[in-house]
């Protein structure tokens, strides 16, 4: 670890606000400290009639903290699977109240398997409260250097050379909402100048720019956290939380929305060609079947159906009655990446066919209207239709050599 991290105590600073978050939060009893280090909170913990208990696997800040008459445990974060054992082995009978995490998600690649671990260790431990400390990315100064190109890695601070994972208020938020934990209270450690504000005169960066005062006014539109050094949080097990087992699927990069009647079964036929044979797969299909006779749907799902599994599963089926407007809003509502505007073109529609417009808009597919999410997207032209399609059913041998730039036909 060496002296580096050794760090004095202050009442103003990131360690008086994790002590008065814990006086705050946690019933009396043990506070076990994970990560400790040298244990900078050690005493006014002790002074507030906490027992502190400290864990790592730095042998020397072990040593220091037993000088000072403190008890501490070796213990290695990473081994996940024996948190649970190691914690109940340190602590005994003792009642513990809150578990502390002071800089240590940063450092810790398994972020997800150390907070799952670490959610079976509280519920084990009578569900104390988690108090952390995590360094925020989004300083307005790392911000402000990024804009001018620069990513100062230093040996300690918001960028230490050590830090493998990193943190916005959101993110913390998201991991730790996602294993079951529910903030209680915060106390956020602000400073208007981080360790990362230099050089001084820098015109991204020094008080009297024009530029640094754009870019401050601007990072403090987005939210509240644009001069949070340190996110100082406090959690609790939520009541009855199911963590998740894995991260949450990302929605596909790309919705396509197609309209059909079933009238001209050969393009829709094309349609659902060029979109199998893409070569990116990060899309999800809606095929709206606008009719109000059952077996239309039926047919245009053995038609589907007819495609290989990879491509059938990101397609889904939806019937739908009314005017021309139900498809569209049907499609908005039951696609998982979310349809910006989806203003027509009808200027540009004949010239654009099959092309996906700029900023979310319409354009006509073979087969129906195509809307696309986010915007700008191009596809490259498929040379071959999939061999399970290679030939059109009601056409022979004809060869399908779609093309989606020139689509011109509607169904």
């Amino acid at each position: 670890m060496g002296e580096r991290y050794r760090q004095a105590f202050s009442w103003d600073g990131v360690y008086g606000r994790v002590v008065r978050l814990v006086e705050r939060v946690a019933r009396p009893g043990a506070v076990v400290d994970l990560g400790c280090g040298w244990g900078a909170v050690a005493e006014p913990l002790s002074e507030l009639g906490f027992h502190y208990v400290g864990l790592d696997l730095d042998q020397a800040g072990l040593d220091d903290l037993r000088s000072r008459g403190f008890e501490a445990h070796e213990l290695d974060l990473r081994a996940f699977g024996d948190l649970t054992a190691c914690l109940r082995q340190a602590v005994g009978d003792r009642e513990v109240s809150a578990v502390l995490l002071l800089d240590v998600l940063e450092h810790v690649p398994e972020t997800a398997e150390l907070l799952s671990a670490l959610g079976e260790a509280v519920e084990s431990l009578g569900g104390p409260r988690i108090v952390l400390s995590v360094p925020n990315v989004a300083h307005v100064d790392l911000g402000a250097k990024l804009v001018s190109g620069r990513w100062d890695v230093t040996p300690t601070g918001l960028l230490d050379e050590t830090h493998v994972r990193f943190f916005t208020s959101a993110t913390l938020d998201t991991a730790m909402g996602r294993h079951g934990f529910a903030e209680v209270a915060r106390d956020d450690f602000a400073l208007h100048h981080s360790d990362q504000h230099f050089p001084g005169d820098h015109p991204a960066l020094a008080d009297a720019a024009p530029l640094a005062g754009l870019l401050r006014h601007a990072r403090a539109l987005a939210d509240g956290h644009g001069e949070v050094n340190q996110f100082v949080r406090a959690y609790e097990r939520a009541s009855g939380a199911v963590p998740e087992t894995g991260p949450e699927p990302e929605p596909p990069f790309l919705t396509v929305v197609v309209r059909t009647q079933g009238s001209r079964p050969e393009s829709l036929l094309e349609t659902l060609v060029c979109l199998a044979a893409q070569t990116v797969d990060d899309l999800e299909v809606l095929l709206c079947v606008h009719s109000s006779h059952p077996e239309v749907a039926g047919r245009v799902r053995s038609l589907v159906a007819g495609f290989a599994r990879d491509f059938t599963e990101r397609v889904e089926v939806l019937e739908v009655e009314g005017g021309p407007g139900p498809p569209a809003q049907r499609g908005a509502r039951s696609g998982r990446r979310a349809l910006r505007g989806l203003p027509r073109r009808r200027r540009r529609r004949d010239r654009e066919l099959g092309r996906v417009l700029p900023g979310g808009g319409w354009t006509r597919c073979p087969g129906g209207s195509c809307a696309a999410s986010p915007s700008t997207v191009a596809w490259p032209a498929p040379t071959t239709p999939p061999p399970a399609l290679r030939t059109s059913p009601s056409a022979g041998s004809r060869r399908l050599t779609p093309r989606p730039s020139t689509f011109s036909s509607t169904s």
